[in-house]
C-alpha cells in the first residue's frame, strides 16, 4: 500500500529547552590559529583540526596543524600535532576514521600524482606514518578517485581506471579499483573489482558507484531510469563485494512511478555515515559525504547494521509541469533479497523554497529512518509508520546557537552521527575553544 503525507497538514514538533547541552569541554589554541575542519565520529565524538588556514605557496613547510579528539562524554582523548609535508591549496587534506573510531587518519595532498602522506593516530595517541610511492600513485590516479574510507583492517581508496564512468557510451568499458593499505603493516594491494556488465540502456544507467561499507565488504549500486507513457520505470542493482573481490550479495530492485513527468536530479547528502566519515571525491571534488547523482536521479542508502536498502527520490507530477512547483519525495525500504518492506510518499513540497535538491537519509536507533531536506525532516519507524516531523532549526543545538550567537561569538555546528550534534565556539581574543555536545 502506498501511503501519502501532505506537508501542509504536518505539525512541527518542538524540542526541549535552550540550554540543555549534555557535555561541554574547553581546549586552548594559539593566537592566529583557527578551526579548520571538524569530523564527527558516529557514537564516539568528534575530531577538530586547528591551525593556520591562510594561503601559502607550494614551498611553504612546517605549518602548524593539530588534531583534537574529543569524546561524547566531554573528555579530551588526545591532541596531536600533524606533520605537514607541503602546502598545496589545489589538493585536499582530509581526516577520517575507521569504523570503530579507534584510529584516525590524516591524508595530505589527496589526489595529487606525487603521492599521499598518511598519518594514522590510535586512541592511545600513537602516530604512524606512511607515504604511497609517487610512481605507484600516479599510475593509480589516471582515472578518478571516487572515495576514501577505512574499516578496522585497512585504509581503502576506490578509483575508476579510465575516468569514463559518466560517459554516455564508454562507461560500459569502465572498471573500478580497490587500493587497500593494511592498517598495521602498511602493506599495499591493488584489486581490480569485477562487476556484471550493464544490461540496461547505457544513457539512462549509472555506472557502479560506492555507497557504504562495513567490516565484511563494500556496497556498490547502479541505477537505471526510463520514461514511460505515464511515469518512470526504475531499476536498482546493489552489489556487496568483500575486500578480496568476491560477491557477497547481488540485489535486483525494480518499480514504477506513475503520473510523474520528471525525476529531479538531487544531491544525496549526509552529515555522517554509519561508520565514521567517508569522503566522496568526484571530478569537481565535492565536500564531505556529498555525492552528485548522475545515477538516474534517485538515491540509494544502505543500512549495514540491519541489512536493508532504502531508495528515495524527488519527482514532479505530470499535470501542469511548467507551472506546477509542487514536488513529491518517495522513499522505499527493501531487504537484501529485493523484497519491498514499506514505501511512503511525501507530497506538497514547494520547489521554490530551501535547498530541496539536497536530500539526506540518516539511520537512527531502533530502526528509525530520518529523511531530511530544506531544513525539514521526517522520522519513520522500522515498519514505515510516520513518527515525528520537525524543523532542523528547532533542535536543541540550533536553539542554543541562536540564543547565544553574537558578532564576537560565532558557533560552528556539526552532527556527530545520527543522534548527536556538536557546537564549537572559538574566542579569537583568548584562543579558547568551547565544545558543546547536544542530543538531536
Amino acid at each position: 500500500m502506498n501511503f501519502k503525507l501532505i506537508i501542509s497538514t504536518l505539525a512541527i514538533t518542538l524540542f526541549g529547552v535552550l540550554n540543555a547541552q549534555e557535555k561541554e569541554l574547553t581546549i586552548q589554541i594559539n593566537e592566529g590559529e583557527a578551526i579548520i575542519d571538524v569530523m564527527g565520529i558516529d557514537g564516539k565524538g568528534a575530531v577538530i583540526k586547528t591551525g593556520e588556514n591562510g594561503r601559502y605557496s607550494e614551498n611553504t613547510k612546517n605549518v602548524n596543524w593539530k588534531l583534537w579528539y574529543v569524546g561524547l562524554d566531554g573528555r579530551l582523548i588526545w591532541e596531536k600535532p600533524i606533520e605537514k609535508e607541503m602546502v598545496d591549496q589545489r589538493y585536499r587534506n582530509i581526516i577520517l576514521s575507521n569504523i570503530s573510531g579507534s584510529k584516525i587518519y590524516h591524508i595530505e595532498k589527496l589526489n595529487k600524482p606525487s603521492g599521499n602522506l598518511i598519518q594514522q593516530i590510535s586512541l592511545n595517541g600513537e602516530v604512524k606514518k606512511h607515504t604511497i610511492n609517487a610512481t605507484k600513485w600516479k599510475s593509480l590516479s589516471t582515472g578518478n578517485l571516487k572515495t576514501v574510507f577505512a574499516n578496522d583492517s585497512n585504509l581503502c581508496f576506490i578509483l575508476s581506471k579510465y575516468g569514463k564512468e559518466t560517459h554516455p557510451k564508454k562507461k560500459e568499458e569502465e572498471e573500478l579499483m580497490l587500493y587497500k593499505i593494511d592498517q598495521s603493516t602498511f602493506s599495499e594491494k591493488k584489486i581490480n573489482l569485477k562487476f556484471p556488465k550493464l544490461k540496461t540502456e547505457l544513457k539512462n544507467t549509472s555506472f557502479w558507484s560506492y555507497d557504504t561499507h562495513d567490516e565484511r565488504g563494500i556496497y556498490f549500486s547502479s541505477v537505471f531510469s526510463e520514461k514511460t507513457d505515464d511515469g518512470f520505470t526504475i531499476k536498482v542493482n546493489v552489489i556487496k563485494k568483500d575486500y578480496y573481490n568476491s560477491t557477497l550479495n547481488d540485489v535486483q530492485i525494480s518499480f514504477n512511478r506513475k503520473n510523474v513527468e520528471r525525476l529531479n536530479s538531487v544531491r544525496a547528502t549526509s552529515s555522517h555515515t554509519n561508520n565514521g566519515v567517508s569522503y566522496i571525491v568526484n571530478d569537481d571534488i565535492l565536500s564531505v559525504n556529498e555525492q552528485l547523482l548522475p545515477r538516474s536521479k534517485c538515491a540509494v542508502k544502505i543500512d549495514t547494521k540491519n541489512n536493508f536498502i532504502y531508495v528515495f527520490g524527488l519527482e514532479q507530477l505530470k499535470s501542469n509541469v511548467r507551472e506546477n512547483h509542487v514536488r513529491t519525495i518517495f522513499i522505499k525500504k527493501y531487504d537484501l533479497k529485493g523484497k519491498l518492506i514499506w514505501e511512503y510518499d511525501i507530497e506538497g513540497l514547494n520547489a521554490g523554497t530551501g535547498s530541496l535538491l539536497y536530500m539526506g537519509l540518516d539511520l537512527r536507533k531502533n530502526g528509525v529512518a530520518r529523511l531530511e531536506t530544506s531544513g525539514l525532516y521526517w522520522d519513520f519507524s522500522k515498519d514505515g509508520k510516520p513518527m515525528v516531523t520537525g524543523k532542523r532549526e528547532d533542535s536543541l543545538a540550533a536553539k542554543y546557537e541562536k540564543k547565544n550567537n553574537t558578532r564576537e561569538r560565532v558557533y560552528r555546528r556539526k552532527d556527530v552521527g545520527a543522534e548527536n550534534t556538536v557546537l564549537i565556539q572559538h574566542h579569537d581574543e583568548t584562543g579558547q575553544v568551547d565544545v558543546l555536545f547536544f542530543p538531536q
